[in-house]
């Protein structure tokens, strides 16, 4: 039992990590190496998923609130790299990147 709970943390550390490599490679354009990773991610705990893509989102929210377009735009990348379907992210994205290039 003790070895089971043991392994169960073990792939769940590994799950998030991959979520983490997975973004880092997004952002790094390295598309294919990242859909991978999120897709082995998904794999070992579908359920973070939707966490994280919560969190994003809502840290998106707090960072356009506060005046941060760019660290929001970040967010919801993350966002639709998650879940491309996400019609709040991709609307809220473009109205953010309309901001952005008015400020250049």
């Amino acid at each position: 039992q003790l070895a089971e709970n043991i392994e169960a943390i073990r792939q769940r550390e590994r799950g998030l990590q991959l979520y983490d490599d997975a973004f880092a490679d997004f952002f790094a354009n390295k598309e294919i190496e990242a859909r991978k990773k999120l897709a082995e991610a998904l794999k070992i705990v579908p359920e973070q998923v939707r966490k994280l893509e919560s969190d994003s989102y809502q840290s998106a929210l707090a960072l356009q609130n506060a005046g941060d377009f760019t660290g929001s735009r970040q967010e919801l990348i993350k966002v639709l790299f998650l879940n491309p379907d996400n019609l709040n992210a991709r609307e809220m994205l473009t109205r953010i990147e309309e901001i952005l290039q008015l400020n250049q």
